[in-house]
């Protein structure tokens, strides 16, 4: 049977979000647990991740773990 578009796309989705964590320290700082190893793919995820967060939450700090 084949998976519908709507759920295969919420499916990567939250795939894509749960291999790049970001967690909130304080009001203007994030931190990024680097888990295993990263290709150009999830490199790219995790910078769009890091750029929109600091964008739309006005983060000024970025630490890297």
């Amino acid at each position: 049977m084949p998976m519908d578009v709507t759920t295969r796309a919420e499916e990567e989705k939250l795939i894509n979000a749960l291999s790049t964590p970001i967690l909130k320290v304080w009001s203007n700082t994030i931190a990024l647990p680097l888990i295993s190893e990263f290709d150009i793919v999830r490199f790219d995820l995790l910078i769009c991740a890091v750029l929109e967060e600091c964008s739309s939450n006005q983060i000024e700090f970025v630490l890297l773990n």
